[in-house]
């Protein structure tokens, strides 16, 4: 029973790691035909709902992203086109994109024609083409845009707002920058493993400014970005290649600004810091807890899976069920909710989080009580006043309302 219970958790941390990790840079397939539309997006479809749970947007789009500075990208198979909406619905921009992304900082990516470009939200291409076959766009963030060139030297570049290369470099990967840093892949060492059977590396990271210098040198296996002027990096995994990608033998400690340890490496999980405090598992232990800055407890491990804090709270799970605890750890919102896939959904966006109940989404308050009942296929966190929402295509014009019943805007 313990071993399948950690498989069972591995399983749902490792989809964690995926769904944080592959939020940015998602384009749709360049090769991708209308006319084989996936069984998936056949069934169901997407729209977007208030905080009472009031259908705003009618469900009529088979994807969708959340909105984001006013806009929200949505795709509509049966017309073969992809738009964007405004908050009421309204189309706002319409061009032949082959795919669209979310706005950050103004801009997006969109493609057109086998081109890549950034967009504003007047619909106006700004910069580009980029094509297909040379170039991969990254969102803007602090100003700048990571722009990958395919086999060339200098791989990972950085641009402004107004397409002008600021940083050239020959990093294998980057990160977008956060509070004044990226961090940077400085290089690697690969062999193979005749134990293993499998080709190895081990990565060296660091971390470059804006203006391209290293300032903190490549001596970490892994790295992230900062958070409230901490890092979270790794001083120890190797990546196993294979099948499947794997990072194993991780130990992770934070570090400050200036590169140095600040909070020793003895975790073989931890989150970014949030609110003051982080989600954090020791080597060899069983249970999560949550210190502060100083790499003190300030919730005691006791946790099987936890979540970082969200406007005071954060979801945790005991015995296979998830609840929320505040910031003295204690619990605010009984554990009943159900474990799935989609854990990084967890936390409280604009007074609400989304939870799963029977296999069912709906949206609960900070006392626990739903405010919009189980009712979706999928349900994601609010953003900028509404949420997207998955429901069957046979009852999408029907509209769901807060209570489970009908009634359509």
């Amino acid at each position: 029973m313990v071993k399948r219970m950690a498989k069972k958790h591995c399983l749902i941390i490792i989809l964690i790691l995926f769904f944080l990790f592959n939020l940015e840079g998602i384009e749709i397939n360049k090769d991708q035909e209308y006319t084989s539309i996936p069984d998936k997006f056949k069934k169901s479809l997407y729209g977007f709902i208030d905080k009472k749970g009031n259908i705003i947007i009618k469900p009529k789009f088979n994807a969708a992203y959340d909105f984001s500075e006013g806009l929200a990208g949505v795709d509509i198979y049966a017309e073969r086109k992809k738009i964007y909406i405004d908050c009421y619905g309204k189309t706002s921009i319409e061009k032949n994109f082959d795919y669209n992304s979310k706005f950050s900082e103004g801009l997006a990516r969109v493609g057109i024609e086998r081109n890549q470009y950034y967009m504003n939200k007047d619909g106006k291409l700004v910069l580009g083409p980029f094509d297909w076959e040379n170039f991969r766009l990254y969102d803007f963030k602090e100003g700048l845009a990571n722009v990958y060139i395919i086999n060339s030297h200098y791989c990972n570049n950085f641009i402004n707002k107004k397409g002008v290369t600021i940083i050239k470099s020959a990093y294998e990967e980057v990160y977008s920058f956060s509070e004044g840093f990226a961090a940077v892949m400085v290089g690697r060492n690969s062999y193979y493993d005749e134990k293993r059977q499998a080709y190895i590396s081990r990565e060296k990271w660091g971390y470059i400014d804006k203006k391209g210098n290293l300032l903190i040198k490549g001596k970490f296996r892994s790295a992230s970005s900062f958070f409230e002027g901490l890092a979270m990096v790794d001083v120890k995994s190797i990546v196993q290649h294979g099948g499947i990608q794997e990072r194993i033998g991780c130990k992770y400690g934070y570090i400050n600004k200036k590169g140095k340890m600040v909070i020793k490496a003895k975790y073989d999980w931890a989150y970014a810091f949030s609110e003051g405090l982080a989600a954090v598992r020791k080597y060899n232990k069983k249970y999560f807890g949550y210190i502060n800055k100083k790499g003190k407890y300030v919730i005691k491990p006791k946790f099987n899976l936890a979540m970082s804090f969200s406007e005071g709270l954060a979801a945790v799970m005991i015995k296979d069920k998830w609840g929320y605890i505040n910031k003295e750890g204690k619990v605010v919102i009984e554990p009943k909710f159900d474990t799935g896939y989609y854990v990084h959904l967890y936390y409280f966006s604009e007074g609400l989080a989304a939870m799963q109940f029977n296999g069912k989404w709906g949206y609960i308050n900070k006392e626990g009580n739903w405010i919009v009942k189980p009712q979706f296929i999928e349900a994601y966190p609010f953003s900028e006043g509404l949420a997207r929402v998955k429901v069957e295509k046979e009852t999408s014009a029907q509209c769901p309302s807060p209570s489970g019943g009908l009634n359509c805007p």
